[in-house]
């Protein structure tokens, strides 16, 4: 589901695995990350064609997102080598079997 290692896109479906997994916690700082990355492709989606400069600038910020969340992923032990992410191990973070990351800069 990852494009790219050193820059990941990480697709709706995966950002739709995560927000069901968390949906017991969202105090998390995965939780909040995951939240703000459909937030800012909702409103892309919304932008016009025309405003280029805009629509580059949000994309520029969602793969900023994007790595953030993905190294906060692997950080938990939660992304796999194939870019899957474990759902159990995102239900044992909101159940505090793990203790929390630290998203990266």
């Amino acid at each position: 589901m990852l494009k790219q290692q050193n820059n990941p896109k990480i697709s709706d479906t995966l950002l739709d695995q995560i927000v069901n997994a968390i949906s017991l916690s969202g105090d998390h700082e995965i939780a909040k990350l995951t939240m703000v990355i459909k937030t800012l492709r909702s409103f892309k989606q919304g932008l016009a064609v025309s405003d280029l400069a805009l629509r580059y600038a949000s994309e520029e910020y969602d793969q900023a997102l994007c790595l953030s969340l993905y190294r906060a992923l692997q950080q938990v032990n939660a992304m796999n080598r194939a870019g899957d992410v474990d759902v159990s191990v995102l239900h044992g973070l909101w159940k505090g079997k793990h203790s929390p990351c630290t998203v990266p800069n």
